[in-house]
């Protein structure tokens, strides 16, 4: 089954990160990357291959060499005040020059309060400027938006749920209806999307148009990714041992790997073992009171 949009392709920028205090402030230079190099489809991933989303949900968000660690390998998430794509051409002046067709500055500001901001905007292409420093609490909270988001979803398509992927969210959603779960899970993507487009390319090799994303956030590639994996034939599943998020495309999959499969079965047999011995002391102490008698 082919995705709705079969070119998975992006850009962002990595860096190496500077710790000040709890601020992650990326160095330049800064390197440009496809985040979609770590993005495995659904409907082909094996349980192994754990997309940029999930891997994010692994980094110990309390620990801030961890998500330093995290941020130079993928890079910083990016501006959360940025409400969509007009706003950042706005700010970054990007809008300005489109509009100016050689006029002044001054005119081109002035026709910009006037015109289509976002049509003005499209010509804008994504740059390192929206690469900003971040502090740890910017990442503990997309972490646990994000992970309420992924619960939303799995609930939504009716998985039963295994425990909360947010331990800090004290929400309880086991009373809402089905109808206001979806409603929240489709919220809580479509606010991160707002920073998604997707602009039509030439692509030289295959020689015909293909679509691909500007993003104007990390965070706003893990939704969308996040989008195709709910809409391809396919499971997000949480792994019940280690709580690790991973997809599977069959019904009976449950644990995220060989060996937390084996773990789980140990742990079922020594739990029932542990329940025959309580039994095997009783019958050994009524033969002992028989033989006395």
């Amino acid at each position: 089954m082919m995705s709705h949009f079969p070119t998975h392709a992006s850009l962002w920028w990595r860096s190496s990160i500077r710790i000040e205090g709890t601020r992650l402030v990326p160095v330049p230079p800064f390197v440009p990357y496809n985040p979609f190099d770590s993005y495995f489809p659904i409907e082909t991933a094996t349980r192994e291959q754990r997309s940029l989303p999930y891997l994010f949900l692994d980094v110990n968000y309390e620990d801030i060499e961890s998500v330093a660690r995290f941020c130079e390998r993928f890079g910083v998430l990016g501006n959360f005040q940025n409400v969509g794509w007009a706003q950042w051409a706005a700010e970054s002046g990007l809008a300005y020059p489109l509009l100016a067709t050689g006029q002044s500055p001054q005119h081109a500001k002035e026709l910009a309060t006037k015109a289509n901001l976002y049509r003005a905007s499209a010509g804008a292409r994504p740059n390192q400027t929206l690469c900003t420093p971040m502090t740890l609490d910017d990442f503990r909270h997309a972490r646990w938006d994000l992970a309420e988001a992924i619960e939303l979803a799995q609930r939504a398509s009716g998985q039963p749920p295994v425990r909360p992927l947010n331990p800090d969210d004290d929400a309880d959603i086991s009373h809402l209806s089905l109808k206001e779960i979806r409603r929240r899970a489709s919220f809580a993507m479509a606010s991160r999307l707002s920073m998604v487009r997707p602009r039509p390319m030439w692509d030289v090799l295959k020689d015909q148009w293909v679509t691909t994303w500007d993003v104007g956030t990390l965070e706003a590639a893990m939704y969308l990714m996040l989008l195709f994996d709910i809409q391809g034939r396919g499971q997000i599943l949480t792994c019940p041992r280690c709580r690790k998020v991973f997809v599977a495309d069959r019904a009976r999959t449950q644990f995220c790997s060989n060996s937390c499969q084996n773990a789980a079965k140990v742990q079922r047999f020594r739990a029932r073992q542990a329940q025959r011995e309580p039994t095997r002391d009783n019958n050994h102490d009524q033969e002992t009171t028989h033989r006395k008698d």
